[in-house]
């Protein structure tokens, strides 16, 4: 499945500038971020700042060993590094979190983004029985939202906040591990992808 998962990266990263952009208007650019926004938000009542940030540090910790949490009064932002090796090459990538947590009415307002970096190399053959390596690679300013990444299926985000729900035990919740996961959601490698994944004790 991870395999499957890292071709169609490096397919994603390769052919992605080659499509014809649709040109979005202002209103349907400003409603495409309005429901994105949507996604990643949640509102956890009678939930302080603290408790839901240590829940997001309990979260990322689970999720994979390489996981680095760097915390602020207001917010972290996690990232690990990772890389898939396969037959005709390998990609390494980085995967960056970014979790803000601010008081709500009665609560506390998560809003949550991820944003992954990476490079594929690819082995190609130069008809003299050598090869040479291509890198492709994804650049990605964390400081504003492309409408790729607004269109995304964002099931990455569900499991996210499913996983964020039982550790702050909200009525109905259960822990979602990959291999549950993955059985349901697609797009989902930042926490599942070559990850330790543990499960609350």
């Amino acid at each position: 499945m991870w395999r499957k998962s890292a071709v169609l990266c490096m397919a994603i990263i390769t052919f992605a500038s080659c499509a014809p952009q649709h040109q979005y208007s202002r209103e349907e650019a400003l409603a495409m971020r309005q429901q994105y926004d949507e996604k990643r938000t949640r509102i956890y009542t009678d939930r302080t700042t603290q408790d839901v940030l240590q829940a997001v540090h309990e979260l990322f910790t689970l999720a994979d060993v390489d996981y680095y949490v760097t915390p602020s009064e207001s917010g972290c932002m996690a990232y690990r590094r990772w890389s898939v090796y396969f037959v005709i090459g390998f990609v390494m990538g980085k995967d960056y979190w970014y979790v803000a947590a601010t008081a709500a009415e009665n609560g506390t307002k998560v809003v949550i983004r991820e944003v992954t970096d990476a490079t594929g190399y690819t082995g190609t053959t130069t008809g003299g029985g050598g090869a040479q390596v291509t890198t492709i690679t994804s650049m990605v300013n964390p400081d504003f939202i492309e409408f790729e990444e607004m269109q995304k299926n964002h099931d990455l985000y569900k499991v996210f906040f499913a996983r964020l729900d039982y550790l702050l035990k909200q009525d109905n919740s259960k822990w979602v591990g990959c291999d549950e996961a993955l059985l349901k959601y697609s797009a989902i490698d930042p926490l599942c992808l070559v990850a330790s994944d543990k499960k609350p004790e």
